[in-house]
């Protein structure tokens, strides 16, 4: 691998490379940015900051969690390994996670990771046009798991994040936001909120593109289609029915979400329910995200999601009819 200096001297030597990947993941991770120790001295904080001592399933749980068929680490121990551990082996791992969390002192090879660079564009001869990421070693990993659920279950209790807060949450995710958003869109624009000064406002960042660069991407976006189909370029298949079987999909998929939504209680189901002031504009109305499902009323709808079973046999017939 052959990389740039600062000065943009392309090195080849190895341990030249090294040395300028050193020099570059410091400067990328002490950054000026980087939040600074403030200098306050410690306290002595109660079993209510510091919470429980580790448990034994849970570390159990976070461990059983891990995925298979993973690269070993910088001490050689797969997960597999882990989650097939004797009763010793096991007692062991255990006290160890407990002295950690007491002491907040972590071992050394717990600190040591192995980076590998991934290249973001073809020719890439600069850092930055690398993209990096660290292999921690598995056993961490169990650890930081439990931390994890544990801090995230006391910012959830403690109120920390609003209702609004998506992402990297629990049935709060990216689908989830873009779904809450998309109906509000819809009710503003069909009650003419705007004419009533209450605009929904959304940031909105796009990248100006040739068209040449369109209809790459157009044809890239058609052959991962295919791919997630499994269809070869020598079956005859129009792009319009790889299409319209990839959008059956979809639907399938809207359905679930929406039945999930409906069952629960959450900001979305808040959103479904919920209904803005004014009066529709003249004309053919648009066509909403939910449309496609309510051809019942959608009390109707809301009760046939109640059960589990009814709903995933609910399937869809031609022009988003559907079957029951």
């Amino acid at each position: 691998m052959s990389v740039q200096d600062k000065d943009g001297i392309l090195l080849q030597d190895a341990e030249q490379v090294k040395m300028r990947w050193k020099e570059y993941v410091e400067d990328l991770y002490q950054a000026k940015n980087r939040p600074k120790w403030l200098g306050q001295d410690t306290v002595d904080e109660g079993e209510e900051e510091t919470g429980p001592e580790l448990l034994k399933e849970k570390i159990l749980s976070a461990s059983n969690d891990m995925k298979n068929n993973k690269a070993e680490r910088i001490d050689n121990i797969l997960a597999e390994i882990l989650k097939s551990l004797g009763e010793k082996a096991l007692k062991e791992l255990i006290q160890l996670f407990k002295d950690i969390y007491r002491t907040g002192k972590w071992p050394e090879d717990f600190l040591q990771t192995i980076l590998i660079p991934l290249k973001k564009k073809a020719n890439a001869v600069r850092c930055e046009e690398y993209r990096t990421i660290s292999l921690l070693t598995h056993a961490s990993k169990v650890l930081l798991r439990v931390l994890t659920k544990r801090l995230q279950a006391k910012v959830q209790a403690g109120g920390c994040l609003g209702e609004d807060q998506f992402g990297f949450r629990k049935g709060r995710g990216t689908r989830d936001a873009i779904g809450a958003l998309r109906m509000m869109a819809e009710r503003s624009l069909e009650n003419n909120q705007v004419e009533n000064n209450q605009e929904i406002c959304i940031c909105f960042v796009d990248c100006e593109m040739r068209k040449e660069d369109v209809k790459r991407i157009e044809a890239f976006e058609m052959w991962i289609w295919r791919g997630m189909e499994r269809i070869g370029w020598t079956e005859h298949r129009t792009n319009e029915e790889v299409k319209r079987s990839l959008m059956d999909i979809i639907r399938t998929r809207q359905k679930n979400w929406i039945g999930h939504i409906l069952r629960g209680s959450s900001l979305q189901r808040e959103i479904m329910d919920g209904r803005m002031e004014g009066k529709r504009g003249r004309g053919r109305p648009r066509e909403k995200f939910m449309d496609w499902m309510k051809e019942v009323r959608y009390g109707k709808l809301k009760e046939k999601a109640q059960h589990r079973e009814e709903w995933s046999c609910w399937t869809l017939g031609p022009a988003g009819r559907q079957i029951t």
